[in-house]
């Protein structure tokens, strides 16, 4: 089983690299030198909870994101959510798409089927009629 900061450490790597970021760009938005961040990211260092909040927040991402073990597969809607959000922009963007037009889609079959209904409820009418 692995510790929390190695979770930190691979979670850090993956999700500043999907983002296309440097340990510098990091740590300058974190608010530390470049140096303390890769320490944090190599666990050289243990940071406290308000560093590993404010690294979240550099890296644009929920801190659970951080500490949530990647190996875990999940399959709640949440945790899904949040795997989305550290992923690259681009794939972001497709995944919105995807969302989307599935959205569209099954608003589609909606209609189509309530639309089938009201032409089935007439024949019934004319039938009983006739």
């Amino acid at each position: 089983m692995k510790t929390i900061q190695e979770i930190l450490s691979e979670n850090l790597k993956r999700i500043r690299k999907n983002k296309g970021y440097n340990q510098q760009k990091v740590g300058e938005n974190a608010g530390m030198l470049a140096s303390t961040y890769s320490r944090i990211e190599g666990m050289k260092v243990t940071p406290t909870i308000e560093t590993v909040d404010k690294i979240a927040k550099a890296l644009e991402i929920d801190i659970y994101s951080l500490l949530n073990d990647a190996d875990v597969k999940s399959n709640s809607l949440h945790d899904r959510i949040l795997r989305i959000e550290s992923l690259s922009e681009y794939n972001q963007k497709i995944i919105n798409l995807m969302i989307d037009t599935l959205i569209e889609k099954d608003n589609l079959e909606k209609n189509q089927e309530v639309k089938m209904n009201m032409r089935l409820e007439e024949l019934r009418e004319i039938s009983g009629k006739g």
